[in-house]
């Protein structure tokens, strides 16, 4: 068990207390761009334990690290940046 160092906060929400989706796991992409999920518009992931959509969320790209990969640069005149190794589609 990790313990915090100094006089961090550490805040515990109850499941109760999490924003939940009305998407159906039976919609064709459930939670996804063009869904109307309130937590994608809200820009909050929907959470594992809460979400209706269950496995077919997609709404979870941080929590499962479905993140593309990335190198931190140098840029010449506004300090560091970070780019990706790989082409992102462009969702409109």
């Amino acid at each position: 068990m990790n313990v915090p160092v100094g006089n961090v906060e550490v805040y515990r929400t109850q499941l109760e207390d999490i924003p939940q989706c009305s998407c159906r796991p039976e919609d064709e992409a459930p939670c996804g761009p063009e869904s109307d999920c309130i937590n994608r518009s809200m820009l909050y992931e929907c959470h594992p334990l809460v979400c209706r959509a269950g496995d077919k969320c997609l709404n979870q790209v941080f929590q499962r690290r479905q993140i593309p990969s990335m190198e931190p640069f140098n840029t010449e005149c506004r300090g560091w940046g970070l780019r990706t190794l790989v082409d992102i589609k462009e969702v409109s």
